[in-house]
């Protein structure tokens, strides 16, 4: 045989493998949703800060951001005896796509803060609060009943 052809028969033989699923497999589902997990260390006597942060200028903005349809849910947990990544934020998105396209999200920013300077304030407050403590994200799909 050919060099050639068995290039061309190993391709195919891939193909069909790659292409097969097993059975324990499923394909994505159309209504898969993506969780992005963000794992922070704060020091513990900046915790009340950022609550306090989140509640002002976070959870108003997450609203804002959920009528354009790709963040679907939001949530903050802080670990209530100071763990070493003690601040978990949980973030809800309708498409793998929608993890990436920030467009509602800065939009939602201005919306609810449109000073500049302020919102240079705000983001200047958050940084000093993460600083330089341990950071970490992970994406996560959900196991639902379909």
């Amino acid at each position: 045989m050919s060099r050639t052809r068995i290039s061309v028969l190993l391709a195919l033989s891939l193909t069909a493998v790659v292409a097969a699923r097993s059975p324990g497999q499923q394909a994505a589902s159309a209504r898969e949703t993506f969780w992005v997990v963000s794992y922070y260390e704060v020091e513990w006597p900046k915790v009340d800060s950022l609550t306090k942060l989140m509640r002002a200028y976070t959870m108003p903005v997450v609203e804002e951001a959920k009528k354009s349809g790709g963040l679907l849910d939001y949530r903050v947990l802080i670990h209530s005896y100071a763990g070493r990544e003690n601040v978990v934020i949980l973030q809800k998105f309708s498409s793998f796509a929608a993890i990436h396209n920030d467009t509602a999200w800065l939009a939602a920013i201005r919306r609810i803060t449109p000073d500049s300077t302020k919102r240079r304030v705000v983001q200047d407050a958050f940084n000093s609060i993460f600083g330089s403590g341990l950071h970490r994200d992970e994406i996560y799909t959900e196991v639902t009943k379909q």
